[in-house]
């Protein structure tokens, strides 16, 4: 082998590992398994519904207990796709202690839903929501915790909105 060839080959290397230290592998990122457990769940209807509705009651669970309660009743029959990391962190007590599995899941389902939340009120959305826009990318507006229960209740949200 020439000696051009070698520094070539010796080049190439280089410039393979600047761009791997520029870029930390998928595996390590939190959104490359945020992905992996939607594109799961996005699969199995059931698993869908339950993740939803346990994501929808999460903020009003007080103790450990009650988030307990919870995976277990939402998540006690997980499909046979179901990763083994996620049965088993579902699984509470079996795999990972009911209080860890708790904290755990909770931490990761606020992860989860902050990829879809631009912002805790309408000003503070108002920047990232533009600059999806400005990228041509559709968009949602809803507001967190909307509860109207009558007329004057309804308006102020259409306000908001």
């Amino acid at each position: 082998m020439t000696s051009d060839v070698q520094e070539a080959i010796v080049r190439k290397g280089m410039d393979i590992f600047r761009l791997m230290e520029a870029e930390p592998p998928a595996v390590f990122k939190k959104s490359w398994w945020v992905g992996q457990v939607l594109e799961m769940t996005m699969r199995d209807p059931l698993l869908k519904l339950n993740l939803f509705r346990f994501i929808d009651v999460l903020p009003t669970l007080t103790s450990t207990d009650l988030v307990m309660a919870h995976i277990d009743e939402y998540f006690r029959d997980l499909p046979a796709e179901a990763t083994l990391p996620l049965r088993a962190l579902f699984a509470g007590g079996k795999a990972v202690s009911g209080a860890l599995a708790a904290r755990l899941l909770t931490r990761n389902i606020v992860a989860i839903a902050r990829t879809f939340i631009a912002g805790e009120s309408p000003e503070e959305a108002r920047k990232p929501l533009q600059a999806l826009i400005g990228e041509g990318r559709s968009v949602t507006f809803d507001i967190l915790g909307e509860t109207a229960l009558s007329e004057k209740e309804a308006q102020g949200y259409a306000g908001q909105y």
